[in-house]
C-alpha cells in the first residue's frame, strides 16, 4: 500500500486509509488492527489519547511494584504520589495518581504514618485495575469503592491521627476516608 494507507483487513489486498494518520496517541502507540484507531498507552501513561502521565495502585497487584502499569502497580498509595511527584518536569506538568478499588491501610509502624499529597499530583480512585482511561472509573458503585483506612489492618486499633495532608494545586477524588483518630492538636481526616 502507498503512503498514508494499509492493508484491511490483512491479507485483503485492499488498501486503505490508515486511521492512525489522523490518531493523536500521545506518548503511546496506534494499532489500526481492528479498522479503527486504537490507542495502546506505554507504561506510565494513561487516558484515550495516552497524554496523561499515571501512576497505578492496586493493593492486590503482584509485579514489579514501579507503578507504571495495572500489573506493576504499586500496592500501597504514598509510593504511587512520590513517584508520579518525582516524574513532574520535562514538560510533564501533572501527574495522576489511579487506585484500584479495596481498602488500603495507612498506618504501618508509628502513628505519624500518613498519605502526603504533592502539588501537581492528583489522586483518583473508583478504579477497576483495568481502566485505560479516567472516564471508565465509577465511583458510586461499591464494587470500586476506594477506602484509606486509619486502622492497624491486625487489629481495630484506630492509629493514624491526620489520615491526608494537604497540598497547594492537588485534588483527591473518588477516595472514602475512615478511622482517623483525632488528638487536641489535630483532626482525624484532612489537614492542610
Amino acid at each position: 500500500c502507498d503512503k498514508g494507507y494499509y492493508e484491511f483487513p490483512a491479507a485483503s489486498g485492499l488498501c486503505v486509509p490508515n486511521p492512525c494518520d489522523a490518531a493523536s496517541c500521545g506518548m503511546g502507540d496506534c494499532n489500526p488492527d481492528t479498522g479503527v484507531a486504537v490507542c495502546e498507552c506505554s507504561d506510565g501513561v494513561g487516558g484515550a489519547g495516552c497524554d496523561a502521565c499515571v501512576r497505578f495502585v492496586d493493593h492486590s497487584a503482584t509485579g514489579m511494584g514501579n507503578g507504571l502499569n495495572w500489573a506493576d502497580a504499586f500496592t500501597e498509595v504514598q509510593p504511587a504520589i512520590d513517584a508520579a511527584n518525582a516524574a513532574l518536569g520535562g514538560g510533564t506538568s501533572t501527574c495522576e495518581v489511579w487506585i484500584s478499588r479495596g481498602t488500603y491501610y495507612i498506618y504501618e509502624s508509628d502513628e505519624s504514618d500518613r498519605i502526603v499529597l504533592r502539588s501537581n499530583v492528583p489522586v483518583y480512585g473508583g478504579f477497576d485495575g483495568t481502566s485505560t482511561d479516567r472516564a471508565d472509573r465509577n465511583v458510586t458503585t461499591t464494587a470500586n469503592r476506594v477506602t484509606w483506612d486509619g486502622r492497624d489492618s491486625s487489629s481495630d486499633n484506630n492509629r493514624v491521627t491526620r489520615m491526608v495532608v494537604g497540598a497547594s494545586n492537588t485534588r483527591l477524588d473518588g477516595v472514602r476516608i475512615r478511622y482517623g483518630r483525632g488528638n487536641s492538636s489535630s483532626g482525624a481526616g484532612l489537614y492542610a
